[in-house]
Formats: C-alpha cells, structure tokens, sequence
C-alpha cells in the first residue's frame, strides 16, 4: 500500500469524497532541460546532478521528459494489474479518454500536436481526492488513439514503461557465473541505462550457476519472464514508477487495510480455483570447467582464411558449448593460451604485421576481427581457443518431481510442469515445489469485490476482509481502478492467504515461530 497520511484514508472511507484525477503526457518527448542524471564517474559527487526528486520516489529515466498536464481535458481513466498463477512478471495496463471536441488530439488535423499523435508517448495517471493525487501508472501509449468524432473524444491504450523494457534486445552478450536473480535484473537494468537507484529489489532466492545471454539475440523479456518462473517471484513496476523485485519467500505477513460492509458494495466467488498439487521440474543443466582448449584448427589449405593486404576480416571459431571466459588469442604457438599463426600462399610463417584489433562472444560462436598490415596476403592457418567451457553435466534433462498426496485425494491431480534452465540443481527444484505446495497444495477462497475505492491500495497487498461469512487475510491478485463521470470504481480479485514468515539466517531467531524455507 503506498504510503498516505491518516486523513488520505479517512477521506477514502467516507461518505463523502472529492474526487480528483491528473493526466500528465510527453507527446513531444522532449526532455527536461533542467533535470541531469548523475553518471557514475562524470557527476560530481553530492554535486548539482540529480539522483531524486522531493519524496521518497527515486528519479526514473521516464521522468527526464517534459510533461503536460492534461488533467481538464480527461473524461475518464481505467488502470488495471493481475498477478500471474502462481508467480509473476506483472504489466500494467491504461485505458483514458480526452475530451477532443476541439480535434486537439486527432491525427493530420492540423492542431499544434498533430505531428505528434503517434504511439510511444509517455503518460503519467493520478488519481485522488481533493489536491491530493497518487501516482497509479507510467507507460506509453500503444498504437494510434481512437477518435470518435461525434462524441468528440480521443482515447488511448498505454502499457507501463517495464513492458517496453520487455520488448527490447539485449544490448550486451554477457556470460555470468553463480549469480542470483537480483544480480542478474540488475545486470539487465544497467544495459538499459537505470541504476541501482532507480529500482528495488529484494534479495534473490534462486541462485544460477551458469548464465549467458546474447547481444540482439535476444529480448529482455526473454531472459526476465524466465528467470523470474525459476525465482517464484515478482516483478512489477509500481505505481509511482519503481521496479521492485520481491522473491518468492520475502512476503508480506501483516495486513495493511481492512475491507468491512461499510467498504464492499459487493462480493463474490471467483470460479478460479488455483489449485496445485503436483510439481514437475525439468531442467537441462551446465556447469562451467576449468580452463582448456574448446577450439583447434589447423590447415594446410592456404586459401581458407585468407586475410588480403592492408585489409582486415573476421575468423569465426565455432563452439561446441558457450564459454563464460576466453583468453584473447596471442600470435605464436603456446598450449596454455588461445594463439593463433598465419603464413603466405607457400607456406613461409608470417611472425608480423597480423593482429587481432577486436573479438566479439556469441552463444556459440568467438568471432576475432584480423587485421593484416602487411604488403601481401597471408592466411590465418592455425588457430586454438583457451576458454572456460560450460557443459552440459547430464545427457538427459534433469527432472525433480514432487506432489501432496492428500490434496490430491481431494482435489484431484492438478499438476504444473516447467521447464526452465534457470532451475540448476536439485536442491533448487526442490524448494521452489515445495514452496508453491505449500501455497498452493489447498483450497483458498477467491473472492470478487467491487469497494469504495482507495488509489493507495497496491497488487499484492495482504488485506483483511470481514463481510458476512468471509473473514480472514487475502492477497489482492488483481485490481482494477476506474474514474468516470464523478464515480470511483475500484474491483479487487484476491485469493485468501496463510501468513508465512520463512526463516532467515542471522536474522531469525533460532527455535522461534520463523518457518524453515524449504
């Protein structure tokens, strides 16, 4: 729940309630000009750069851009978030209504934003009571607005800014060792420019020992949403504009509001029942070796790797296994190193003049650009690779199963099965099924609430709710808030929940109440 004076809340449950939202969107992209990102080795230390605004929200790369304020145009506002069963990589989604009566927002009108009524534009979404606004989205409009002539709107679609990471390359091939998910979302994160101040994340259960990801080959999405099944964690961009990261035994155990007859307007039984008895783990393990040779060529062929006068070309070496080290190549043969020889059409060694100006890692590939100064032509007839392999430790995948007997006598088998490299021994398979039957194993009411409405009121939350025959603590799993027409609606999914405080070393106390993780 975000952070709200006493007199926010009170406001939230009275009878009466004035209502207020904010609109705020970049269509320019133009960057504030009076807003500097401290640089790491550039900024002057305490000096005039920024790292945050006023508060407790951390200056995000989003919020460089000049905004305005839109809020007298808006007609209405609708943002929505569900968890994923049973863990998660949570997008936002943003549905909002200007008033267009003027054509303002209408593309090829002419209006002064005409030219830049196209998709990708950053928006901001408050909404409140009185002056009082909370942050609830941060994203980018997807596709074109829908514009209704008659009606005089213009209405959007935005996804949050974490989407948009989601969607884009990796920018650097990065071979990592025995690393846990924290390190590696932060790995990701520099490449796109943020710092460890511009997110939150928790400290990471499931650790990897071998992780390589490819420049352009891949997207961040396809490494996060993954990496974050082997955690059995969470990951979301909250409503302020922070990217947190909780994993999968740091949950919260108390309440931070109560739902009561005076706040539900209704409620009702989802037929979800996520239910899951049954865990499958299949996993297909590397481990990194020690040094040795993952690459020999030696040709007498004169002709093949031919590296022309004064010119320079790429040699690519081919991998059997990705590597998470190589030893640059040295000219001259030497079996503890990578080296590499070259020699003319008749055989003659050449001893200078070649030199390798720039190598590039891939998945299974070392490419090396050569470079040939020489006044004649020279071919690149040996080659041998120094590296740190990482092989496959089973010819088989790996698979863990594990199950609850007794949910299944009740409930029937219902079974999840993953597949995820990410998951690399036994012992982690273990823990993260145990963990998801231990939430998951037994029948938890899903309930449907349409409330009164409080915009502090976050995803994953624990609430107490105490309506006729329902009482107890529910984790919110969904939620949906949506201003119109003087009328806040707010409808929570939330699941009921049994507070687990895991046991932490050298934090819990030993024989206390903290459960041992498994």
């Amino acid at each position: 729940m975000q952070l709200v004076p006493t007199w926010f809340n009170a406001l939230a449950d009275g009878d009466i309630r004035p209502l207020s939202w904010g609109a705020l969107i970049s269509f320019t992209k133009d960057y504030d000009d009076d807003i500097i990102f401290f640089t790491y080795n550039v900024s002057e230390y305490n000096g005039a750069d920024v790292y945050a605004p006023t508060g407790d929200n951390p200056l995000q790369s989003w919020d460089k851009y000049e905004y305005t304020d839109y809020s007298e145009r808006i007609i209405y506002q609708s943002v929505q978030r569900e968890l994923e069963f049973p863990y998660s990589v949570v997008s936002a989604i943003a549905d909002f209504s200007l008033n267009n009566y003027d054509d303002y927002f209408t593309p090829n009108s002419g209006s002064p934003l005409s030219d830049y009524i196209i998709p990708k534009r950053p928006v901001r979404l408050l909404q409140g009571f009185s002056t009082a606004l909370l942050p609830q989205f941060v994203g980018l409009t997807q596709g074109m607005p829908d514009i209704a002539h008659e009606e005089g709107t213009a209405t959007f679609t935005a996804m949050d800014f974490l989407t948009q990471i989601y969607s884009m390359p990796i920018r650097n091939t990065e071979a990592m060792q025995n690393v846990r998910t924290d390190e590696i979302l932060a790995n990701i994160f520099a490449q796109f420019g943020l710092t460890p101040d511009q997110y939150d994340l928790g400290h990471g259960r499931n650790v990897v020992k071998f992780l390589f990801f490819e420049k352009d080959q891949q997207t961040a999405g396809d490494v996060i949403r993954p990496l974050m099944q082997a955690e059995g964690g969470l990951l979301w961009l909250s409503e302020e504009g922070i990217i947190k990261f909780r994993p999968r035994l740091e949950q919260p155990t108390t309440s931070s509001y109560t739902f009561d007859s005076d706040s539900i307007i209704t409620l009702s039984v989802s037929s979800d029942d996520q239910i899951i008895n049954h865990v499958i783990i299949n996993t297909d393990v590397r481990e990194v070796q020690d040094f040795q040779t993952v690459y020999s060529k030696k040709t007498s062929d004169n002709t093949l790797n031919v590296i022309p006068a004064g010119e320079s070309a790429v040699f690519v070496a081919e991998l059997q296994d990705p590597v998470l080290t190589v030893e640059e190549p040295v000219y001259g043969s030497n079996a503890d190193v990578s080296w590499f020889t070259a020699a003319t059409y008749d055989g003659t060694d050449v001893t200078s003049g070649v030199s390798i100006t720039s190598v590039e890692l891939k998945t299974n590939t070392y490419e090396m650009t050569i470079e040939n100064t020489n006044g004649f032509d020279v071919n690149i007839n040996q080659m041998s690779i120094w590296a740190q392999p990482a092989k496959r430790i089973s010819v088989e995948p790996i698979i863990y199963e594990n199950k609850d007997q007794d949910s299944i006598d009740k409930y029937e088998d219902k079974p999840l099965e993953i597949s995820n490299n990410f998951i690399q021994d036994i012992d982690t398979a273990r823990s993260l099924a145990i963990t998801i039957l231990d939430e998951y194993a037994e029948y938890a009411d899903i309930i449907e609430m349409e409330v009164k409405g409080n915009p502090a009121i976050q995803l994953s939350d624990i609430n107490t709710v105490d309506y006729d025959s329902y009482s107890g603590q529910y984790r919110l799993i969904g939620t949906s808030n949506k201003l119109q027409d003087s009328k806040y609606t707010q409808i929570i999914k939330a699941r009921g929940y049994n507070p687990r405080t895991w046991f932490q070393y050298d934090v819990s106390e030993y024989n206390g109440p903290d459960v041992y993780a498994p």
